[in-house]
């Protein structure tokens, strides 16, 4: 028996299938390479003052592991955004999958959120941890 056109088109469609997969599957673990990168180095500045603990997707909860003044929170809150995610003095959107920063105080308990409008060009500061 011959093979039909049906079974020609679904035997290449596989191959296509295994290699896009595979495109696929690369492209996250370097993303995420680029994303330990990024973490590393702002655990290298601030881990002696902050936890951090992926919450989420898009979220990363920071920590305190001392009491602070709030404007200085505030302050290293938007260094480690910097760092991390958009740094606004250069305009330069980092390949990290993080849009949001949940800071909390040494208690647990919620602060602020921290985000960053490219429209406006400023920082926004959320009252809640997730919208």
């Amino acid at each position: 028996m011959k093979p039909g056109v049906s079974d020609v088109v679904a035997a290449t469609k596989k191959p296509i299938v295994v290699i896009l997969s595979a495109l696929i599957l690369v492209g996250c673990g370097q993303e995420s390479n680029k994303t330990q990168e990024r973490m590393s180095e702002v655990e290298r500045l601030y881990s002696e003052e902050y936890y951090f603990k992926p919450d989420g997707d898009i979220y990363l909860s920071v920590i305190l592991k001392i009491q602070k003044d709030t404007n200085e929170v505030e302050g290293d809150a938007r260094g480690i955004y910097r760092h991390l995610i958009y740094n606004d003095l250069t305009s330069t959107k980092h390949d990290v999958p993080y849009i949001y920063l949940n800071i909390y105080d040494e208690n647990g308990h919620f602060l602020f959120q921290l985000s960053y409008d490219y429209r406006k060009g400023e920082f926004l500061k959320g009252q809640r941890p997730h919208y």
